[in-house]
């Protein structure tokens, strides 16, 4: 029983009584969003960075080509 007479039931109260329920609702309603817009624009990325490395590679392979023959 001590363990929960050190627990501030008081406080707890006082900060579930002031939570707004609105923009927690609206966060979690943008977040897929937000999510899908943020994996969108990360595999863009990725697809942008091979296109360079394959670029990049496929002329440094054209060089030593160049070069040797």
């Amino acid at each position: 029983m001590a363990v929960l007479d050190r627990i501030p039931v008081e406080r707890i109260a006082v900060q579930a009584a002031a939570l707004r329920l609105g923009p927690l609702l609206l966060s979690l309603l943008m977040m897929p969003f937000f999510s899908l817009g943020w994996v969108a624009a990360k595999g863009y990325l990725a697809v942008r960075y091979v296109l360079a490395a394959v670029t990049v590679g496929y002329r440094a392979g054209l060089e030593t080509n160049s070069r040797a023959g």
